[in-house]
């Protein structure tokens, strides 16, 4: 009887049931420290990243693209109707989709102009990318935990 209350313990309730594609794709739109973070964070620094870095993440960049996508379609404010979501729980993750797509794009063209041509990035550009970064998954985690 014990386990069976321990087991029925960990059992999410409907509601956290009904947000976890959120909770999903709030991961899978997370900038990873292993990625895209490691490489601007080098760049911030003044540090040339290792190629292999700069290779991968132009690679994630291509090979994700149809994953993060899937990701912000669940995170559309039409999308979260009915998943016991406050107004502005929906409207922030609409900002947070608008602000992946955007940032992942402006990210991966600037590492192709330059770093993809063997041109030097520029620091300060790096930095601004990084605040980004950094302020886009705060406000993801922020809302994960909420959602936890």
């Amino acid at each position: 009887m014990h386990l069976r209350l321990l087991i029925l313990g960990h059992n999410p309730s409907p509601t956290k049931k009904r947000v976890q594609p959120i909770i999903r794709a709030l991961r899978g739109i997370y900038f990873t420290p292993r990625g895209t973070l490691k490489v601007l964070a080098a760049l911030a620094e003044g540090v040339m990243p290792d190629p292999a870095d700069i290779e991968d993440v132009l690679t994630d960049f291509n090979d994700h693209e149809w994953h993060v996508a899937r990701h912000l379609d669940y995170m559309e404010f039409d999308r979260s109707d009915g998943m016991d979501l406050s107004l502005r729980q929906r409207r922030t993750l609409t900002e947070l989709a608008y602000g992946k797509k955007n940032l992942r794009r402006e990210i991966q063209d600037a590492l192709n102009m330059t770093l993809g041509r063997g041109l030097a990035f520029d620091r300060d550009n790096a930095r601004v990318l990084l605040r980004r970064v950094e302020a886009l998954n705060s406000l993801i985690e922020s809302l994960e935990e909420e959602l936890l």
